[in-house]
């Protein structure tokens, strides 16, 4: 049975792919001028680590700008009051079926928990709950965004740095804080 899901997560991945992304109405660029943070790609040309470490990190920071997308959006449409659009159970899918090499394992984790976690203070803020930067969820969302950057500068000292610049534009456009 644990081989048979993650070749099903596979073969459903483009679909599910497909209906997350025909629904964003923002782009990347637009996404990252609304958080203030400067949009810095991973180029895996410019990264000197291992290939298996440059094709995950491609799909993990991929996935990462696509919950940029979403929280912006969905930002945006609780503010105007408009009905909010949910992708992050199709982003946290993607993010899940990755294969993270063990090395980053910890990083994996912590993203795709920050990722779930602010699906599920969005579904609060849709039901009426006001934005609380003290919150505890909000806090561990924080938390874990910052020790998944600590742990790539950690892991990646001697990266060029546009490599460590990206994952710092990654993932501080996904922190609230």
């Amino acid at each position: 049975m644990r081989k048979i899901m993650p070749l099903l997560l596979l073969c459903l991945l483009p679909l599910v792919a497909q209906a997350g992304d025909q629904q964003a109405k923002m782009s990347l660029a637009e996404a990252y001028r609304a958080t203030n943070v400067a949009q810095h790609s991973f180029d895996p040309a410019l990264a000197t680590m291992p290939d298996a470490e440059k094709r995950y990190l491609s799909a993990l920071l991929a996935e990462t700008d696509k919950a940029v997308i979403e929280r912006m959006q969905s930002q945006a449409a609780l503010q105007a009051h408009a009905p909010v659009i949910n992708n992050y159970g199709f982003i946290s899918m993607r993010i899940g079926a990755l294969d993270p090499p063990m090395k980053l394992y910890r990083v994996h984790q912590l993203v795709r928990d920050a990722v779930l976690m602010e699906q599920q203070y969005f579904d609060l803020l849709r039901n009426g709950a006001r934005f609380d930067p003290q919150s505890d969820m909000v806090q561990s969302i924080h938390r874990n965004l910052l020790t998944a950057y600590s742990d790539l500068l950690r892991l990646y000292p001697n990266e060029p740095p546009a490599i460590r610049q990206s994952f710092y534009a990654h993932l501080c456009a996904l922190d609230f804080i």
